[in-house]
């Protein structure tokens, strides 16, 4: 990846709320979710979401979704899926008791510091593809609501350059 990308990655997830541009990264929740790993069998039936490490340790229903795959700074926390299917997955609506959480770091006084701000969020995955025998999504939408509405749409896809794929995208326009 160049600098001058790895810095635009940076700067756009170390800003307060800002969730503008980057790549992401999934992982599951082995504790609380341990039936929910993926396995050869049930990638097959289900899409799996794919994480920082490329074509690597795809999730069904992950319990952590990494926007910021450079630093960790912007991620979104699940407990639960509202579903999971062939097509399309969601997590829960804001307003029910299970809904899924954006975190962002505010970096103040710096990004060491773990200063989070959280946001209740929903977050999609929707057009899978098949590719080597396994199904995934190939698009991931985050909305939250920080000063007005917040719509971020991602595509799998590769950086010019670089040798692994990943989340690549930004604001899609009003939610």
């Amino acid at each position: 990846m160049s600098s001058r990308l790895a810095g635009v990655i940076l700067a756009a997830c170390c800003g307060a709320a800002s969730v503008a541009c980057g790549s992401a990264t999934v992982s599951a929740t082995p504790a609380a979710h341990p039936a929910r790993a993926a396995h050869p069998a049930s990638a097959a039936r289900r899409p799996v979401a794919y994480d920082c490490r490329g074509r690597h340790d795809g999730q069904v229903q992950p319990g952590t979704v990494f926007i910021d795959c450079l630093s960790g700074n912007v991620f979104v926390k699940t407990p639960s899926w509202a579903y999971w299917t062939a097509e399309a997955s969601k997590t829960t609506q804001p307003g029910h008791a299970r809904t899924a959480v954006l975190w962002v770091n505010t970096c103040k006084p710096d990004c060491a510091a773990g200063n989070y701000r959280r946001y209740k969020a929903v977050l999609s995955f929707f057009r899978p593809r098949t590719t080597d025998g396994t199904r995934y999504y190939t698009r991931m939408r985050l909305r939250y609501t920080h000063n007005g509405a917040r719509d971020y749409t991602y595509h799998w896809g590769t950086y010019p350059g670089a040798t692994l794929p990943g989340w690549i995208g930004g604001p899609a326009g009003p939610a």
